[in-house]
């Protein structure tokens, strides 16, 4: 009997190897010729020194702008300094990077590192000898129902459910407030009445804008998350294993929102 749960799981696990930053940059298995390593090694010691120059850089340049420079003068030296710095600091990181995939042939590292999380993924499921008739019926059905079902159950779905609510009985309830108030108060003037009503829709503006960063910060958080994420990877790497065996008929179903 297959255990279709145990079998995702080790899936999981192997996805889960392959991207985690010692497989892939320090021990880098795909990088089967001894040059190419020795090659990646003088990157990596390349970058460090660039990386430690740009520190003792800024170091330097603060002690020195801390004895000739006062007060704001100082402060904005200091960011500037420390900005010219980063800038070439991440460029460095950038150009080591690229040079890292193309040491495999790639462009790019994320190329690359899409390239071995699938090979990876496509070798383990090929060894298990799946036809693309379980696949279709079996796994990947019961790893969307998974998915869903977590994703339906965790906490920041529900407060992606609940948040936009509370936002909105925000703003209801200050304008309800305001008519009330109007109504009650029979020597409310118009201008007051007119002030009260634009002081709430400063306040609904507000609110709104408040209300989109935190959704926005819940649903980024959401997609963040390294368990779900990387099943709701394994699902991607399903279909693009069907599409390559011949499967292009399939559709995949839009992502609910």
């Amino acid at each position: 009997m297959i255990d279709v749960e145990n079998e995702l799981f080790m899936l999981y696990k192997e996805v889960s190897r392959v991207k985690k930053f010692k497989s892939f940059f320090i021990d880098s298995p795909f990088l089967d010729e001894e040059e190419k390593v020795r090659e990646k090694n003088r990157v990596y010691v390349e970058l460090i020194f660039k990386l430690v120059f740009c520190l003792i850089a800024v170091i330097l340049c603060g002690f020195l702008l801390y004895h000739y420079l006062q007060g704001k003068i100082f402060k904005i030296g200091i960011v500037v300094t420390s900005s010219f710095f980063l800038i070439i600091a991440l460029t460095s990181i950038s150009k080591a990077l690229t040079k890292f995939a193309k040491l495999s042939g790639y462009s790019e590292v994320y190329l690359l590192r899409r390239a071995i999380i699938y090979d990876a993924f496509k070798k383990h499921l090929e060894t298990r000898r799946f036809t693309v008739n379980q696949i279709e019926k079996y796994l990947l059905p019961y790893l969307k129902s998974n998915n869903e079902d977590r994703q339906a159950g965790s906490i920041t779905t529900f407060l992606k459910i609940i948040v936009p609510t509370i936002f909105v009985s925000v703003i209801t309830s200050c304008f309800t407030l305001i008519i009330n108030s109007a109504v009650e108060e029979t020597n409310l003037k118009q201008e007051d009445f007119n002030q009260a009503l634009y002081l709430w829709l400063a306040l609904g503006l507000s609110t709104i804008a408040l209300g989109a960063m935190v959704y926005t910060t819940i649903h980024l958080f959401q997609n963040k998350s390294s368990y779900n994420k990387n099943y709701k990877l394994m699902e991607t790497l399903f279909y693009n294993y069907l599409l390559e065996k011949g499967k292009g008929s399939i559709n995949k179903p839009k992502r609910k929102s």
